[in-house]
C-alpha cells in the first residue's frame, strides 16, 4: 500500500493523502480530481514512495547510532537537588 501526501497538503485542516495499491490506482487517480499527476504511473509513484521510506530509515539508522554511542560513554555528573542540578559530590561519580 502506497500513501502519497502532496507537498502542497501539509498545514491544511485536511490534508490530502492518497492511499493506493496496483489494483486500485487507476480509480484513485480518476478520483482524485487531477490532484495525482495523470501522467505519473504506478511504478513511479511506487519508487518514489520506496525512496522515501528508504532516506527515513537511512536517517533513523544515523540517530540511532549516535544515541548508543552517547549512552555507552554516559556518565553521571550532575545531579538534581532542591529545585536545581548541581555537580556530583566528589567520590559519588559512577565509575
Amino acid at each position: 500500500m502506497i500513501h502519497i501526501k502532496p507537498h502542497w497538503s501539509e498545514n491544511r485542516r485536511h490534508p490530502y493523502v492518497f492511499s493506493f495499491d496496483r489494483s486500485t490506482y487507476d480509480e484513485v487517480r480518476a478520483s482524485s480530481e487531477g490532484q495525482l499527476n495523470s501522467r505519473a504511473t504506478f511504478e513511479a509513484y511506487k519508487d518514489e514512495f520506496i525512496s522515501v521510506l528508504k532516506a527515513s530509515l537511512h536517517q533513523t539508522k544515523l540517530i540511532l547510532g549516535e544515541l548508543r554511542e552517547r549512552n555507552t560513554n554516559w556518565r553521571q555528573t550532575r545531579e538534581f537537588v532542591d529545585g536545581e542540578f548541581r555537580p556530583l559530590a566528589s567520590g559519588q561519580e559512577e565509575a
